[in-house]
């Protein structure tokens, strides 16, 4: 039964790159702008604090690479999307005014988790757009659903990798969806593609909606915090930017917004 599925799998894909596409090519620039307003401002419903900062950089901003492993000629659905200039690679991504985008905010002590929260977000998608995944990093809760998207022309297959949850390994033709659910906090699981190795996404499954990831603007803002002293954690994939702080304690206060921000540096330049 397993080799069954496997093999139908295979044809599946075999026949999406070879009749061509189902629907029109979609921007992968302006889903990402789609999601913005979902993933920067976090946090839970009802009253309670707000904290709200900028991921800053600090530093030389590089020109951002192509992607070095995407390949059109693979998959014409991938090629028309890309068809002015191959995509950027993810791994570093510039906001507006020194900011810089993909920075996960989050809540790492002191909070009650053995409270219910009601998330702000609480439909989290991934949507698969231009041969690419958007948003690139996105936090959930645990046990919450996520619904992965297929807004491209082609097949796709979600492919996440995770650790201490349950992999998870399904085909998504054009135009459908699937629902992933992870039950244990873990962070970074990167979730790919088989059919087109270059496309990655990392998915943060925490405790408590008490998160946000930066955007364009390079803000954040959590929501709903009871008031207390709570401890931020910031994140970013790319392990040569140094934040000021990996962790910054905060106090909140009922109907209060609390300013916090994060700084990241390049690396120090070799002598």
């Amino acid at each position: 039964m397993k080799k069954m599925s496997i093999n139908l799998g295979i044809a599946a894909v075999c026949g999406a790159l070879a009749f061509g596409s189902w629907i029109s090519p979609v921007h992968a620039e302006e889903a990402a702008a789609e999601h913005q307003l979902k993933i920067n401002v976090g946090g839970a419903e009802g009253a309670g604090g707000t904290i709200k900062g900028y991921a800053k950089f600090n530093g030389e901003q590089k020109k951002r690479p192509i992607l070095r492993s995407f390949n059109a000629t693979t998959d014409k659905a991938c090629a028309a999307a890309h068809k002015d200039a191959a995509p950027l690679s993810e791994n570093f991504v510039w906001g507006d005014n020194n900011t810089l985008q993909n920075v996960l905010v989050y809540v790492s002590k002191g909070v009650d988790n053995s409270k219910t929260y009601k998330p702000l977000n609480a439909k989290p998608e991934l949507d698969q757009v231009g041969c690419l995944y958007t948003p690139h990093v996105l936090g959930i809760v645990k046990d919450q659903d996520l619904l992965v998207k297929n807004s491209d022309n082609t097949l796709h297959n979600v492919h996440a990798k995770p650790t201490a949850n349950k992999e998870f390994n399904s085909p998504t033709t054009a135009g459908a969806s699937t629902n992933i659910k992870f039950v244990k906090p873990e962070h970074a699981i990167p979730v790919g593609c088989d059919v087109h190795p270059w496309m990655i996404a990392y998915v943060h499954v925490l405790d408590n909606p008490f998160f946000a990831v930066t955007q364009q603007d390079g803000s954040f803002e959590i929501k709903g915090l009871p008031a207390g002293e709570y401890e931020l954690t910031f994140w970013h994939e790319n392990d040569k930017f140094t934040p000021d702080h990996k962790t910054l304690t905060v106090k909140v206060e009922e109907g209060k917004t609390t300013e916090a921000d994060v700084t990241y540096s390049p690396p120090a330049p070799k002598k």
